[in-house]
């Protein structure tokens, strides 16, 4: 569970559920996906950190592997100059297509509780898949 220093929750993986919001200053919150974060893709790493800098809680999707997690976190440390958290969702899927969940927070605004977990979706609920029309 990623918990605020302004007393916002949020589940770390999964459906993100808010179990109490009473923020006393204003905590930036953004969901990013960030396209195949991590392949060898010509993404500007420093580019991403300024964006990201913006707010103090990132929840990003598609993130392909660990090295693209730990890149951009780092980008985010050295675009704002102080220290990042972040917790990594394992690969997902049922196919050769598999990409993980992060969260990002600025510690000096957001920290981690632990408690974090992954939904389990056994009936594909949430799963993406395409359709033939």
């Amino acid at each position: 569970m990623i918990v605020s220093n302004k007393v916002l929750r949020l589940s770390a993986f999964g459906a993100l559920m808010i179990s109490s919001l009473s923020v006393h200053a204003d905590v930036a919150i953004a969901t990013w996906n960030i396209n195949h974060l991590g392949w060898n893709n010509d993404k500007d790493l420093a580019i991403l950190g300024e964006i990201g800098n913006s707010f103090d809680l990132l929840a990003v999707q598609e993130v392909m592997s660990e090295d693209g997690a730990e890149n951009l976190h780092l980008s985010l440390e050295q675009a704002s100059g102080e220290p990042w958290g972040y917790v990594m969702s394992h690969l997902i899927g049922r196919s050769s297509y598999k990409e993980a969940y992060a969260f990002f927070w600025r510690e000096s605004e957001v920290s981690a509780s632990g408690g974090d977990a992954v939904f389990f979706d056994g009936a594909d609920v949430f799963a993406r898949y395409s359709h033939a029309f």
